[in-house]
């Protein structure tokens, strides 16, 4: 990686280097090629990679939505075509999604991989969605979320999901709690754990109601309010998925 200097901010430049696969993935979504992180970040040493699988916390908010203009995901080897889906903001482990330059653990939603459209190390709060094309309607009460073996998404066919849904079911994962509606930001495991615990429910935005957005670009802008309210210290990227939102086509 190489540091540069943007304003006042650090920022670090990322290249082809298949190690940073996500983060070229997640600016596809915003439309630069520069990733903002906190100095504290970039210079610190690597946390380990925490043992897989491994649960998500909790679901902090989930909303329905269709997409009158399809797209195709980079978030698994046959791009499937995403027309509809849920979104949503889980509680995790920040060790679980910090920003690595090997592979990391993936996130698996029953049998999709779930598309990431933040970091989330500083909250432990990642903004996610999930289509829901193949296997109908979401069920949070009965899909299981967790992190599976380190890989990158973009090689991740039906039989590996196959393979770490089994090895999910068989180390216990099970679906995780539908928590209070807590934006608070705080960043360590112990909120999460206490989120998960709590068992206060929280209602599904809008209802349960499907929303419908015209692109992708439109459901980013959606998005981009969730991370600037979950995991405020990505104002940047919310910033952009904005930015790109408001483009004229």
């Amino acid at each position: 990686m190489l540091p540069i200097i943007a304003g006042s901010k650090l920022v670090w430049w990322f290249g082809v280097d298949a190690g940073v696969i996500l983060m070229n993935r997640m600016m596809k979504s915003v439309g630069v090629v520069v990733f903002v992180v906190s100095a504290n970040i970039a210079w610190s040493a690597p946390p380990p990679v925490p043992e897989t699988p491994a649960s998500v916390d909790a679901v902090l908010y989930m909303q329905p939505f269709t997409l009158e203009k399809s797209y195709r995901s980079d978030w698994r080897k046959d791009r499937p075509e995403v027309t509809k889906g849920v979104i949503m903001v889980l509680a995790v482990r920040p060790e679980l999604v910090y920003p690595r330059q090997v592979k990391e653990p993936v996130l698996y939603v029953g049998d999709e991989t779930a598309e990431r459209w933040n970091v989330g190390y500083q909250s432990g709060r990642v903004v996610v969605t999930v289509r829901s094309d193949a296997a109908g309607e979401f069920d949070p009460s009965a899909t299981p979320i967790w992190f599976g073996s380190p890989a990158f998404p973009e090689n991740i066919d039906v039989a590996k999901v196959q393979d770490e849904r089994r090895m999910a079911d068989e180390k216990g994962v099970r679906p995780v709690v539908l928590a209070r509606d807590d934006s608070s930001g705080e960043n360590s495991a112990a909120s999460g754990e206490k989120i998960a615990a709590s068992g206060e429910k929280f209602a599904v935005a809008g209802g349960g109601r499907r929303v419908t957005f015209k692109s992708r670009d439109e459901l980013g802008h959606h998005i981009a309010e969730l991370v600037r309210r979950f995991s405020p210290q990505e104002k940047d990227l919310a910033d952009g998925l904005a930015l790109r939102a408001n483009k004229p086509e």
